[in-house]
């Protein structure tokens, strides 16, 4: 997991390196700052759980794992949860009745989506006098509109209704512009 932070006040206006003009100009070109805010993370570990239902206190059951055969169907180009299954039904059995599974509490070949964001604020700060200030800001969330997939369904006994290894949702909200003013005196 990897989350990164920065703001830039851009070097123009008065008092900076470039264009330090003053005045109406000044004011304009003056004041700008761009902050970034990134946070990029590896897709989590699977959860598999189903199989034969056992009787009293022996804890939740799972499937077997199906030897030489991969616990995600190989895909290529972009995912596509409409027309695609995530997991590999075939790649596991029902242990049969009073027995829990051998297949591990986590995938271990199976993951699900990454997750990537990256919030860029643009800020405009405005001097009125000695001690007041205008801020406006347009602030872009999830600015490249990335659409992170949510997990898929890991129950095994979801085969029966087709839903095993489907994903049937977004985890993520999509790009969200927003505008605002502040006056601080």
């Amino acid at each position: 997991y990897l989350t990164a932070a920065t703001t830039y006040e851009l070097p123009i206006g008065p008092g900076k390196r470039y264009l330090p003009v003053h005045g109406v100009a000044g004011q304009i070109v003056g004041g700008w700052q761009i902050s970034y805010v990134g946070a990029y993370q590896a897709g989590s570990v699977l959860p598999i759980s189903g199989g034969s239902q056992q009787p009293m206190f022996n804890g939740p059951a799972r499937p077997n794992l199906v030897s030489g055969v991969k616990e995600r169907v190989p895909y290529s180009g972009k995912f596509n949860p409409y027309t695609e299954t995530y997991l590999n039904a075939a790649a596991f059995s029902d242990p049969g009745a009073f027995a829990i599974g051998e297949a591990p509490p986590t995938l271990p070949g199976a993951r699900d989506f990454p997750h990537y964001n990256e919030n860029f604020s643009f800020i405009k700060n405005f001097k009125i006098g000695e001690t007041a200030r205008v801020q406006f800001r347009s602030e872009f969330f999830n600015a490249f509109n990335r659409v992170v997939f949510s997990a898929p369904d890991s129950n095994w006994n979801d085969v029966t209704t087709g839903g095993f290894g489907k994903v049937s949702g977004q985890f993520n909200s999509p790009r969200v512009i927003q505008f605002a003013l502040r006056t601080d005196f």
